[in-house]
This record gives C-alpha cells, sequence and structure tokens, in this order.
C-alpha cells in the first residue's frame, strides 16, 4: 500500500494496483473476501444497493431525456412564469 501512496499520479497508482492484482494468485480475491468476514447476505446487500441505485439513476436519465426531447422544460418554465 506504500506503494500507491506514494504513486505521483492516480494512473500510477493505477498501474502498481493492476500489476498486484495480475500478480495475485487465483484465489486471492475469494481468500480476500473470507478475511473480510462478508457473508453472502452481506455482499447480496451490497450489489441490490448498488443495481438499484444504478434503476434509479438509469430512470432519472431517461426522464429527463425525454423532457428534453419534447421540449417540456421551457414550456413548464414560461407557465410557472405566467401564472407567479
Amino acid at each position: 500500500m506504500k506503494a500507491v501512496k506514494n504513486a505521483d499520479t492516480d494512473r500510477k497508482a493505477q498501474e502498481i494496483l493492476t500489476q498486484a492484482i495480475h500478480a495475485a494468485p487465483a484465489g486471492t480475491a475469494e481468500t480476500a473476501i473470507k478475511d473480510a468476514r462478508l457473508t453472502p447476505e452481506t455482499l447480496d446487500t451490497i450489489w441490490l444497493t448498488i443495481v438499484k441505485t444504478f434503476a434509479w439513476v438509469l430512470g432519472g436519465a431517461t426522464v429527463g431525456l425525454v423532457v428534453a426531447r419534447m421540449g417540456g422544460a421551457p414550456s413548464l418554465v414560461r407557465r410557472v412564469r405566467c401564472s407567479a
């Protein structure tokens, strides 16, 4: 970890981490998860949270694109200004 902290740039730190990951034995990730004491239920919860968050972001972006495409945002602004 000292090498990563002492890296000159984020890119260099990324390279150091990538090299370490590629140099690690095949079961290292599995061992790291076991050492972290993450249960399968915890991992499932983490992934469900990530998926739900992505769904909200994707849904919000879709609504924003539809509103922008329909030109709804400027017309809504004009309506608010006229009624105020």
